[in-house]
């Protein structure tokens, strides 16, 4: 799966169930996650500091992202948590 479509498959409607009513919701990617998920094409497993790198943003602002992007289920993560890396979540 290459990076246009997995932000594709991100940004697929998701039926959801509001008060009693049926509605689509959209999942939005945002410019700073496009830039991590396209670190996924040379690298199958990164951490913080290849994030920051790719993004040019401090480590602590990397590692806000990436965990923002694990808890949406974007991503995976392993190890402990001063050396955390992530993969691409496969759905």
């Amino acid at each position: 799966m290459n990076l246009g479509q997995l932000i594709g498959e991100l940004r697929r409607r998701v039926d959801v169930d509001v008060g009693g009513t049926h509605q689509s919701a959209r999942v939005a990617i945002g410019d700073r996650q496009q830039q991590i998920l396209a670190i996924f094409e040379t690298k199958p497993r990164i951490d913080v500091h290849d994030a920051a790198r790719a993004m040019d943003v401090p480590e602590r602002l990397a590692a806000i992202k990436l965990v923002k992007m694990y808890r949406r289920g974007m991503l995976q993560r392993f190890g402990k948590p001063r050396s955390y890396t992530y993969t691409r979540a496969l759905k």
